[in-house]
């Protein structure tokens, strides 16, 4: 190869990597959704929950050290290399220091159905994180965190 063609092959790879580089939303640390997507993208996509961890607090901070869930597809047999995919379907606002962010996942893999996931993020400290998250599966109903339960009938007692 000429030093001419390793100049020219130098520079488009240059050029592409500054027209890529400012291709795409940043991650924003001061703002809830940013942080909810990584959390997101880092825990579901990338199936890395150590790098998640400081994205955490609380109740989502301790299931993952204790590895109460972990992600879908890291499981010892499970299919690391499925191509999962997310899309915001729902944002709750809950004042001005919680919003919940609710994804649906979509893992391409028989073994992992595809689920909702609710991402409750929090501001403390100034530093907005993810609080807790929290699985739905197709089969089950699950609402946002904070709202009430159904009226349950009363019973009556049991006759002799």
């Amino acid at each position: 190869m000429s030093s001419q063609s390793r100049r020219y092959l130098f520079i488009s790879l240059i050029g592409l990597l500054a027209a890529t580089w400012g291709c795409g939303p940043k991650f924003d640390p001061s703002n809830p959704e940013s942080v909810a997507k990584q959390f997101v993208e880092i825990y579901y996509v990338q199936k890395d929950a150590a790098s998640a961890l400081p994205l955490t607090n609380s109740i989502a901070a301790y299931k993952i050290k204790n590895k109460v869930q972990v992600p879908p597809g890291s499981q010892a047999g499970g299919s690391a290399s499925a191509k999962t995919e997310y899309q915001l379907v729902t944002t709750t606002p809950r004042g001005p220091d919680q919003t919940i962010y609710v994804y649906a996942l979509q893992f391409h893999s028989p073994a992992f159905p595809d689920r909702k996931v609710f991402v409750n993020t929090q501001k403390k400290d100034g530093k907005w994180q993810v609080f807790q998250y929290i699985e739905q599966l197709p089969s089950q109903e699950l609402k946002p965190p904070g709202t009430p339960p159904p009226e349950t009938a009363p019973t009556s007692p049991a006759p002799n």
